[in-house]
C-alpha cells in the first residue's frame, strides 16, 4: 500500500481483503484438512487397548455388544425358561441382538460422520 493514502482509505482496503479471506473455499479445505491431520495425530500415540478400542467403527463395537448379550441370553435362558424350544429361541435372539448392534453402531457412526462434515 502506498504510503500516501488516508487512514480511512487504508481501512477500506484493510476491510475488502478481510472480506475476500473470508470467502476464499480454501479456508474450509484448511480447516477440513486441519480435523483429519489432528485426528491423526491422536492415532499416532502410544497404543493402548483403550485407544485401540476407540478406533474401531461403532458398527463392530455394537455388533460385539449384541453378540456378548447373545451369549449371556443363550446361557441363561435354557436354565431359566425349561422347554424343547428355549435353546433355539435363544439363538434368534442372539441373532436379534447382533443385529440391533449392527443398526444402533451404524447410526452412530453416521452421525459422527455428519458432524465431521459440518465443522
Amino acid at each position: 500500500m502506498p504510503n500516501n493514502l488516508d487512514p480511512e482509505q487504508e481501512r477500506l482496503i484493510r476491510l475488502r481483503e478481510k472480506q475476500l479471506s473470508s470467502r476464499d473455499p480454501g479456508i474450509k479445505k484448511k480447516k477440513f484438512t486441519n480435523m483429519i491431520s489432528e485426528k491423526e495425530r491422536r492415532t499416532k500415540n502410544t497404543l493402548s487397548i483403550g485407544r485401540v478400542w476407540s478406533v474401531i467403527p461403532h458398527i463392530w463395537r455394537w455388533a460385539f455388544y449384541g453378540l456378548i448379550l447373545g451369549l449371556i441370553t443363550m446361557a441363561v435362558l435354557p436354565t431359566f425358561w425349561i422347554n424343547e424350544n428355549s435353546f433355539l429361541i435363544s439363538i434368534l435372539a442372539a441373532a436379534i441382538l447382533i443385529v440391533l448392534g449392527i443398526m444402533i453402531g451404524s447410526a452412530i457412526d453416521y452421525r459422527e460422520n455428519l458432524k465431521d462434515l459440518s465443522k
